[in-house]
């Protein structure tokens, strides 16, 4: 079985990370795999923003008042518990990577092409990782998208974050199940 073959096999979302900061250089390599996603008319249509320290701080303020009008019952203990939990979404890991749709200004670019390759970024960077030894993580939402979240990110325009992801190490050791990919496939021939 070929390397990329098992890398792609091995890879696991795991949470439970611990304060390990992972090296530099580990991210910067998951970021430039990230930049080689395909992507129609060469649009390159994403950005990341990585996320570390205090800046994780910062945010989770920003995404618990984000939660906060989004939450039913929000004074509630169980609203409460609910707005915890999703501001210390910022500390799942040391290192958290937004990944940012940045529509383009090329006419032929198509926006669902475009996402797409952003979606394309996550995964080459997820794949990276795991040969860096690191665990990673996918997490989206529509939260990450109130203006008041997307201000306390600089993101501007019409600029969308797609996705983020915790990046850290773990020890956890999941196991991965899939459907036999014959239970999804269908040939056609004529």
């Amino acid at each position: 079985m070929s390397e990329v073959f098992n890398t792609i096999k091995n890879r696991r979302t795991v949470g439970g990370m611990n304060d390990q900061v992972p090296p530099k250089e580990s991210i910067d390599r998951m970021l430039e795999a990230g930049t080689w996603a395909p992507n129609h008319h060469l649009t390159e249509p994403w950005k990341f923003i990585v996320v570390t320290g205090e800046a994780r701080d910062r945010l989770s303020k920003a995404l618990k008042k984000v939660a906060y009008g989004r939450v039913r019952e929000p004074d509630s203990e169980s609203g409460q518990k609910k707005i915890e939990k999703i501001g210390n979404r910022l500390f799942l890991s040391p290192v958290i990577i937004f990944i940012v749709y940045v529509p383009s200004d090329n006419p032929k670019a198509d926006p669902l092409e475009d996402r797409a390759a952003v979606a394309i970024t996550g995964q080459n960077m997820m794949l990276v990782a795991e040969e860096e030894g690191l665990n990673t993580q996918w997490l989206s939402g529509p939260i990450y998208n109130v203006d008041l979240f997307r201000d306390a990110l600089g993101l501007v325009g019409d600029e969308e974050v797609y996705g983020l992801m915790p990046v850290g190490y773990s020890s956890i050791n999941k196991q991965g199940k899939r459907t036999p990919f014959e239970e999804k496939t269908v040939y056609l021939d004529k």
